[in-house]
């Protein structure tokens, strides 16, 4: 748990130089990483908040692909939850998301919590 949370403050570090220099592109791929770490650390609430704030950047900044990638760990987090219409409605975003990317295996990842 040590290493985890150290690796948590970098990541927070690493944030807060790409928030103060409107690196957004980049922030969302951090957050990202960051909602992972919270996912593996069995941390689903941390993982959510930091997914929504990659999804929000990401849609501003037409990356559809990794909107996608954050919209299906909100939703598999969702149905870890038991929040099951939350989680559908997070797959369907992550579906019309891989599929205006052209993400054939996002599509068919989003599909899978969809029909789950």
């Amino acid at each position: 748990q040590g290493n985890a949370n150290a690796g948590l403050r970098q990541i927070n570090s690493e944030l807060s130089t790409l928030r103060s220099v409107g690196d957004r592109s980049r922030e969302a791929t951090v957050l990202s990483t960051l909602a992972r770490a919270h996912a593996l650390l069995g941390e689903p609430l941390s993982a959510i908040g930091a997914a929504e704030k990659a999804v929000n950047l990401n849609r501003k900044a037409g990356q559809k692909d990794a909107e996608g990638s954050s919209l299906c760990l909100i939703a598999e987090m969702r149905w870890a939850l038991g929040e099951l219409p939350a989680a559908t409605e997070a797959a369907r975003q992550a579906l019309a998301a891989y599929s205006a990317a052209g993400d054939a295996d996002g599509e068919k990842k989003a599909k899978a919590i969809i029909s789950s």
